[in-house]
């Protein structure tokens, strides 16, 4: 069936001989091809002009011209500038007539995994677009592309090749084309490869390939080259490949040559595969996910027809090949495993992703652009693959799968071996549909925009049965859409109509015999569009829970600052002298509203002003990283949260250090100051980064619900999982630093420690508040005499302590003084008695503390009393720890 097809075309097509030679020990081609020139053109040559892509890669990869003859041996002079090499003939080359031109060059090959490129990891080597290869004259002149390093820039026409290409023999070559003969001399194997009428030619060459091969139903030799460790994934992609050239061939048109390949290759970066003639390379990393290896084998050998066969300048118009290719790996999965599988892989793969990346505040393009116009490779990916497809898949729902593939086929057949360009596929599917879609591809392909789209609806009971009246409404862009309501019925019953709607609003009428359960617009999304509410009422009632949500943020930020600074001014003032609110390094959370929140909330709030700031900022990061993916943004986000956490932790850590190492739980060991601090913090971050989790997926999926968007399950799961383990490593980094300082506080006495009793707490007889504690360790009654002098020391420094007394007996020692402060909510003065007492107790000593209220109404208050106690069981225990 080949040599008819063959035959006919040969006369009017270019020949390329080469001979190449692999030298895996210095990673050079070693080049001579003879090229022998049709001139298909209506005006005669006197250049020739090839693209030269390896040269994008210098300094690593280049392609080194020597030299360069003419028909009769003649030295012909040429220019290499960037990737293209000009030849310059002899003479001019009339229509219809040939010219044969010789070159001899060496291909550097880069240490790179890509299309071009070699690998060290699975020593193989990828070896696209790495030979001169013509380019496409046309009344714009000779197209000679940049290489583009995120897609495809590639555009020729169809031609004859017969290459042979040498390789060490422990080397397994694949490649374009199909293998005539092979042979072995010297340490050294000989390939033969022949295709035509081909678009360009590749091939890859490793140590490690095996190979098995099946027959299609039309007799096509598909052979699946795979490393030895990936046997399983290589027989998948072998029986994928199979089951796309027979199924593709039924849609479109048949395959036109002996021979397809799969090609297991090193591509890395984010590249899962590449497409070339009649072999397409994919990555290793697919080989162990098999509905990832499924989807990319589909769409590569899509490629076959759309780029293959049928040609498209890929560069000026991308979409003519990946859009239709990007639909193709659906059109696998719904003749291979049904249609409500093939709905599940495209609404995840393609709509969900498209409407994502849109939800996220990216600019939305026309599709029908070249590739270096869309500003990103996300941009380029998520309009011309994802929307491309969506766009394909709205052509097929417009046009019923009779029309559509009727169209596609006559498009392939059509310009079968030639290059189409959009306005092509567009005259065909006008003819064959037999109306004019002018406005559709003008719609989705020229403009840009998505229609914003709302429905509202009623049902009343009528003679005929039910009536539903249906109001349609789109806000911003008026687009022209055909679109399908289902209504489902309590009966079981599904009634699909189809309503065209090119208006800012309008009302549709149906009636149903049964009661009406469920009304869906558009249930298999065909259409591409964003449901930003399914009413209007819920659209007010989403606006009005934001503003009030915003308004109470921003009430909590502005009063709980306001009480802060007051008590900051009132409270921390020691003769003009501001006292600081922990350390001054990583001050991110301010210091005012976090006292005010300490003082709001509870006395004692470290535990959970840390589980809600845990909450804030894991739901803060988690919520940002669903909606705007893991960029930069998000990162920054990250980062900064993990700056606020542990400003917290240092902040609290500083103030409570003491009370850490006096806390009861503390059994003698100082090793255990380090855990307890730890494994709060642990506590902590998990209540508080699960409740941050938890608000940042419902938020999420409430804006994807009012989007009328599913809900991705992986990128929930994701972006909990990262929640999670963000609070949980922000709170060991956090803990390193006050661990180890407060366990350096604390001296090897901290074994005498003993369990810590509760205070006694009572009222005295002149209704003075007072506590007793006894202090948590032992030592003799002879050491009161140096915390006397320690005491005095403070005396004498501070205006805060009055009437120092103290006496000591050998079973007795009290030391006692009034120590003044400050009311931190009322910012009243008030005043304490205090007095610390040592009783003898065999060889050592059980101490007390008693602090007693006194003075003014304003000092009968628990918490100066408390304040002073806090303060000097402090300055007790500084003493303790230099003893």
């Amino acid at each position: 069936m080949y040599p008819d097809v063959i035959y006919q075309l040969e006369p009017a097509l270019s020949h390329y001989t080469i001979m190449a030679t692999l030298n895996p020990s210095n990673h050079t081609i070693i080049c001579s091809m003879r090229f022998n020139y049709f001139n298909s053109e209506s005006l005669p040559m006197d250049v020739l002009v090839f693209n030269v892509y390896p040269n994008a890669f210098r300094p690593s990869g280049y392609i080194a011209v020597d030299d360069v003859h003419g028909v009769g041996g003649e030295k012909l002079q040429y220019q290499v500038e960037k990737t293209v090499l000009s030849i310059t003939l002899p003479e001019k080359v009339f229509p219809g007539l040939n010219y044969t031109v010789t070159l001899d060059f060496k291909v550097k090959i880069p240490p790179r995994e890509y299309r071009f490129g070699y690998s060290a990891k699975t020593d193989t080597y990828m070896l696209g677009n790495w030979f001169p290869i013509l380019a496409v004259y046309d009344e714009d002149g000779w197209h000679t592309y940049p290489y583009f390093q995120d897609g495809e820039a590639f555009y020729s026409e169809v031609a004859i090749y017969d290459v042979s290409i040498t390789v060490p023999e422990e080397y397994v070559v694949a490649a374009s084309g199909w293998l005539t003969g092979e042979e072995s001399a010297g340490g050294y194997k000989t390939y033969h490869f022949h295709g035509e009428p081909i678009r360009d030619f590749a091939f890859t060459a490793s140590k490690n390939y095996k190979v098995t091969v099946e027959q299609t139903e039309n007799n096509v030799t598909v052979k699946s080259y795979y490393f030895s460790q990936h046997e399983r994934g290589g027989k998948i992609a072998l029986h994928v490949a199979k089951t796309c050239i027979e199924l593709y061939g039924r849609l479109f048109g048949e395959y036109p040559y002996p021979e397809f390949t799969v090609a297991e290759t090193s591509l890395g970066g984010n590249i899962a595969g590449m497409e070339y003639p009649t072999l397409i390379m994919i990555d290793h990393r697919l080989y162990n996910t098999w509905r990832s290896l499924e989807l990319v084998i589909a769409h590569e050998t899509g490629h076959q027809w759309w780029y293959g066969v049928v040609g498209n300048d890929q560069y000026m118009e991308p979409w003519l090949d990946e859009g239709l290719t990007n639909y193709c790996e659906n059109l696998f999965f719904e003749y291979q495993y049904g249609p409500e599988e093939m709905q599940a892989v495209i609404q995840t793969t393609v709509k969900m992703n498209y409407l994502i990346y849109v939800d996220r505040g990216r600019l939305d393009q026309a599709v029908a652009k070249p590739s270096y116009a869309f500003g990103s490779p996300e941009a380029y990916f998520q309009i011309v693959y994802n929307k491309g497809a969506w766009i394909v898949d709205m052509l097929r729902y417009h046009l019923g799968d009779e029309k559509f593939f009727k169209a596609m086929s006559t498009y392939y057949q059509r310009y079968k071996f030639k290059v189409a360009r959009i306005s092509d596929f567009i005259e065909v599917f006008n003819e064959v549909s037999g109306e004019d879609l002018s406005w559709f591809f003008e719609q989705w392909l020229y403009n840009s925009g998505i229609p914003k789209l709302g429905s509202e609806y009623n049902v009343d009971k009528g003679e005929l049965g039910y009536n539903v009246s249906l109001s349609l409404f789109q806000l911003g862009s008026v687009f022209k859409l055909k679109i399908p309501i289902v209504i489902y019925t309590e009966e079981g019953s599904r009634h699909v109509f189809h309503v065209w709607f090119n208006s800012s609003s309008g009302s549709y009428s149906f009636i149903v015999r049964d009661r009406p359960t469920q009304i869906i617009v558009d249930e298999d999304n065909y259409i591409l569009k964003v449901q930003v509410f399914t009413s209007l009422k819920q659209a007010r009632l989403l606006k009005a829970f934001a503003m009030t949500l915003i308004s109470l943020v921003i009430l909590l930020a502005a009063s709980s600052a306001l009480w802060g600074y007051s008590i900051y001014k009132k409270g921390f003032e020691e003769k003009g002298k501001k006292l600081s609110f922990g350390p001054n390094f990583f001050t991110l959370f301010p210091r005012a509203v976090a006292l005010g929140l300490r003082e709001r909330l509870t006395r004692r709030p470290e535990a959970l002003l840390t589980i809600l700031t845990y909450t804030f900022v894991s739901g803060a990061s988690v919520l940002n990283y669903l909606l705007l993916g893991s960029g930069a943004i998000t990162w920054f986000m990250f980062v900064l949260g993990g700056l606020i956490l542990l400003n917290m932790h240092l902040t609290i850590a500083y103030r409570m250090r003491d009370e850490i190492a006096t806390y009861s739980a503390l059994g003698g060991n100082p090793s255990n100051i380090a855990g307890i601090y730890i494994s709060g913090n642990l506590s902590s971050a998990f209540i508080g980064g699960v409740l941050g989790v938890l608000w940042a997926i419902t938020a999420y999926t409430l804006k994807m619900y009012f989007s009328y968007i599913r809900v991705e399950e992986i990128e929930i799961v994701k972006g909990s999982v990262y929640g999670l383990l963000f609070c949980i490593v922000v709170s060991l980094v956090s803990a390193i630093y006050p661990a180890v300082k407060v366990s350096l506080l604390v001296t090897p006495s901290i074994l005498r420690i003993w369990k810590l009793p509760k205070n006694k707490v009572y009222i005295t007889r002149t209704g003075d508040y007072a506590v007793e504690l006894r202090l948590p360790f032992r030592f003799p009654i002879e050491w009161f005499k140096d915390l006397v002098t320690y005491v005095r020391e403070k005396y004498n420094s501070s205006i805060w302590m009055r009437n120092l007394k103290w006496e000591c007996t050998p079973e007795t020692a009290i030391l006692s003084f009034d120590r003044d402060t400050i009311d931190l909510v009322s910012g009243r003065e008030g005043t304490c008695n205090v007095s610390i007492i040592a009783k003898r107790v065999g060889e050592s000593a059980e101490w007390f503390m008693k602090v007693q209220s006194k003075g003014t109404i304003y000092a009968r208050n628990e918490r100066i009393v408390h304040q002073v106690a806090d303060l000097v069981r402090k300055d007790i225990l500084e003493w303790f720890c230099l003893k």
